[in-house]
């Protein structure tokens, strides 16, 4: 059973074949990812001109464009601005882009946009980790400290290996920074059902939805135990043993 955030129906359903989701949505299924998604950006569907989302990293853009298709416009309009200097260096080489970036860096976005500044939420949708191969230097947080959004919402896993902790999917400079930082509060967070106490080999990733606490009334974190669909894992990142 899938433990759901909220109980809408949303009028569209998503139609994307499994192999163009990533680990961690294909973990937690798509159709509970973007319930978990579509709950947090409700939250601010009352701001006048809608909500804009900056994804950065967004890659091909399945999930922004699967939010788009299923969001009910008379709640909440939604506007994606993504940023991505490779979106096809992920994913199935026939796959299509869903929704171009607008732009290749964070910084490039703000000249074209600054009023992004303080009026978006972002979105990190499994970020490179920190690992040699893939070089994630820190620009998940960058994009954080940056536009110093309403909201994030994360898609990651952090796990320990023999140098301390490190990104499975996403920097350890984001997890050091989840740790110490004290702008934003935990409103949400899934993870996989009975990998609370996993080894650094169990895949073991994670939802999170945060919020500023200048903007919005401080509540506690709803923790939830997602089944593991791992059967359905694609190979993306940090390999564990069998």
């Amino acid at each position: 059973m899938i433990f759901f955030l909220g109980h809408r129906h949303f009028p569209k359903k998503v139609h994307f074949s499994i192999e163009m989701w990533n680990r961690c949505i294909a973990s937690f299924s798509p159709d509970a990812t973007i319930r978990f998604c579509q709950e947090a950006l409700e939250v601010h569907k009352h701001r006048k001109h809608g909500v804009h989302v900056v994804s950065v990293g967004s890659g091909r853009a399945v999930l922004e464009s699967a939010l788009h298709s299923t969001n009910d416009k008379k709640q909440c309009e939604l506007h994606f601005h993504c940023v991505d200097p490779a979106p096809t260096s992920f994913g199935p080489v026939n796959g299509k882009v869903e929704i171009a970036p607008e732009a290749d860096y964070v910084l490039s976005l703000i000249k074209k946009a600054p009023w992004l500044v303080n009026n978006c939420l972002v979105l990190l949708n499994w970020p490179e980790p920190t690992a040699k191969e893939y070089c994630n230097k820190g620009w998940d947080l960058e994009a954080i400290l940056l536009l110093r959004p309403m909201g994030v919402l994360l898609l990651v896993e952090f796990i320990k290996d023999e140098i301390g902790v490190c990104g499975g999917a996403g920097s350890a400079m984001l997890n050091e920074w989840l740790v110490h930082q004290k702008q934003y509060d935990m409103r949400a967070r899934w993870t996989l059902q009975d990998r609370l106490h996993q080894s650094i080999y169990e895949f073991c990733p994670s939802l999170m939805w945060l919020y500023r606490k200048d903007l919005y009334p401080s509540k506690p974190c709803a923790e939830r135990n997602a089944p593991d669909n791992s059967k359905y894992l694609l190979s993306d990142f940090i390999d564990r043993k069998d």
